[in-house]
C-alpha cells in the first residue's frame, strides 16, 4: 500500500482502481467456496451443519464488506476521519432502526441490518471517493471477473455432481480460478 497520506491525487486514483479489483479477487473465490461447500466446511470446522444454510443464503453480500475496509483506510489516510465517523454513526443508527422496526424478519433482522449497512457504507464511501479522485474501474476486468465467477460456480456444480471429496474440489476450483484470473 502506498503512503496515501503523502500521495498525489493521481496516485490515489490509481490505487483505488487497483484495490477494488484486488479486493474482489479473494472475495469472489471465498464466496464461491462458502456458497458451494458451506455444509461440508461447517461440518469440518464446527461438527455441525446448523448454520450452513444461512452461510449459503448470505455469503454473496459479504463482497461489500471486502471493499469497505480499503475505502475506510483511504478516507482515514487522507485526513477524512470526520467523514468516516459521520458515515459510521448514521449507518449504525440505521442498523438499529432496521432491527427495531422490522421484527417481521425475526432471526434475519440482525443479518439484514448488517448487509444494508455494508451496502450503504460502500455506496456512500464509493461516491465520496469518486467525487474527490474521479477514479475509473476497468469495465472489462469487472466483466471478466463476473464470467470467471459463473465459470467457477458451474465447475463447482459439476464437481459436486461427480461426488469428489470437497477438499479436492476446493483445491481444483481455486487453481482454475487463479489460472483464469491470470489469463483473463
Amino acid at each position: 500500500m502506498p503512503k496515501i497520506s503523502t500521495a498525489s491525487n493521481i496516485e490515489i486514483k490509481n490505487f483505488i482502481s487497483k484495490i477494488i479489483v484486488l479486493c474482489l479477487l479473494p472475495a469472489i473465490l471465498i464466496s464461491t467456496i462458502l456458497f458451494n461447500y458451506s455444509t461440508e466446511i461447517s461440518q469440518v470446522l464446527y461438527g455441525t451443519t446448523i448454520g450452513s444454510n444461512l452461510v449459503k443464503k448470505y455469503v454473496w453480500f459479504f463482497i461489500f464488506f471486502y471493499l469497505i475496509q480499503p475505502f475506510n483506510t483511504i478516507l482515514l489516510s487522507t485526513n477524512q476521519s470526520k467523514i468516516v465517523f459521520i458515515i459510521s454513526l448514521i449507518i449504525h443508527i440505521i442498523k438499529l432502526l432496521i432491527i427495531l422496526i422490522f421484527p417481521i424478519f425475526n432471526n434475519d433482522a440482525l443479518i439484514i441490518s448488517y448487509f444494508i449497512s455494508y451496502f450503504l457504507t460502500f455506496f456512500i464511501e464509493y461516491i465520496i471517493l469518486y467525487k474527490k479522485y474521479k477514479f475509473k474501474i476497468n469495465l472489462k476486468t469487472l466483466i471478466n471477473l463476473f464470467f470467471i465467477t459463473i465459470i467457477i460456480n458451474c465447475l463447482s456444480f459439476i464437481l459436486i455432481y461427480f461426488n469428489i471429496h470437497f477438499l479436492i474440489q476446493i483445491i481444483i476450483i481455486s487453481i482454475i480460478y487463479l489460472i483464469l484470473t491470470f489469463i483473463l
